[in-house]
């Protein structure tokens, strides 16, 4: 018998509302701020620097031209992905569901409640692997959901950004903590230290965080009381006024995927830099052909989507890397 497809599966007029939006205005990811580029093809990513010492006196009636901006051209080649997942229908009987499940010939027809339990399963489910391939990706890895293509870690770490060492447990006891991401920062290029520090990000693994946020309320009069017993907001918490942003999704990763001998591999890291040195490109019309429906065949439901995804960073000095 043929799969029974409602009108709603197709999502048609909407996609982009129901698949994407959620996924890319998710503060996990929009913490970040990382510029995201729709593409689906091999494309150039063009980063250019700013100019210096280019204004002289005017000695001649000709103008004497200056060589212009260095520009950077990089080849982004998105990869394909796909999301498909499947749930049984007998799951959501007797569930918070079951009352409005349809009955007799309709029975699995996509309503509303179950097609909102598919989005949210297929979009929460998108957002978390896209984070960790964005960061972990190694196309010399032995895991086949990380060897994908070349994530963040991957590249910064092939790159002459400048590198502030090794980081440890070590690292980031309350004794050592502020030297710790004193010399991240002293460890700047000069263009990265030229940039007002407002517009700069720290991606740290919460850890890195945690520990900050603790060495504040500790040592900083003004947190003892109110921050200790009502907490410190997560987006208040900066280094030299540098926003750090804890990238949680990094911890898991590294504790589910990369231990070794009983310990977890680099699992303290941190890249101060701005933001928009860095692309995802996202093919956002192969994922909003993503489609829903109920197969009575084998009695389950469906939802299914591809997604073209690729990374690339600008500038090595306009990056510190350190602990991996």
């Amino acid at each position: 018998m043929a799969d029974v497809i409602t009108s709603i599966a197709t999502f048609e007029g909407v996609n982009e509302d129901l698949f994407i939006k959620p996924v890319f205005e998710d503060p996990a990811v929009t913490a970040l701020g990382i510029k995201v580029v729709v593409g689906n093809n091999p494309r150039l990513a063009y980063f250019n620097t700013n100019l210096d010492k280019k204004t002289i006196e005017k000695t001649d009636c000709a103008p004497t031209y200056q060589t212009g901006i260095a520009i950077t051209k990089k080849t982004i080649t998105p990869v394909e992905f796909e999301l498909s997942i499947e749930q049984c229908y007998k799951d959501f009987i007797g569930t918070l569901y079951g009352d409005s499940l349809p009955a007799g010939v309709a029975r699995g027809e996509l309503t509303p409640e179950i097609t909102n339990f598919l989005l949210n399963i297929h979009n929460s489910t998108f957002r978390n692997d896209m984070v960790r391939k964005l960061f972990l990706s190694n196309t010399a890895d032995t895991d086949t959901f990380y060897d994908s293509f070349n994530g963040v870690y991957t590249k910064l770490t092939g790159s002459s950004s400048p590198d502030a060492g090794g980081l440890s447990s070590g690292s980031i006891t309350q004794a050592n903590i502020e030297a710790t991401l004193n010399t991240i920062y002293a460890a700047q290029s000069d263009l990265l230290r030229a940039i007002p520090d407002s517009e700069k990000v720290l991606w740290v693994t919460g850890n890195i965080f945690d520990a900050w946020k603790r060495w504040m309320q500790i040592n900083i009069a003004s947190f003892n009381n109110d921050r200790i017993i009502n907490g410190t907001p997560d987006a208040g918490v900066t280094y030299n006024g540098i926003k750090m942003v804890p990238l949680r999704f990094v911890d898991r990763a590294l504790a589910a995927d990369f231990v070794t001998s009983g310990l977890t591999d680099y699992a303290y890291r941190a890249i101060l830099t701005v933001p928009n040195n860095h692309q995802i490109v996202v093919d956002k019309s192969s994922f909003g052909d993503a489609k829903a429906w109920y197969s009575q065949d084998d009695n389950v439901y469906r939802i299914s989507g591809t997604c073209m995804l690729a990374y690339e960073y600008g500038y090595d000095e306009l990056n510190v890397i350190a602990g991996f």
